[in-house]
């Protein structure tokens, strides 16, 4: 596959940010937490990323 070179992009890099800052809070929180609005929270930033990146 071929390399676009999105990953250079620094929107794209602030959208790792995002998602490994998310993972960061979500981690600390108690199991309950994690499983209800913690999975969706993080569903939501790792998607930030994955709607950055240029289709081909």
């Amino acid at each position: 596959m071929d390399r676009t070179g999105f990953e250079n992009l620094g929107v794209y890099q602030l959208t790792e940010e995002i998602a490994d800052l998310t993972w960061g809070v979500v981690i600390k929180w108690n199991r309950l937490s994690q499983n209800t609005v913690g999975k969706q929270l993080i569903n939501s930033a790792d998607s930030i990323g994955a709607n950055t990146c240029p289709v081909k």
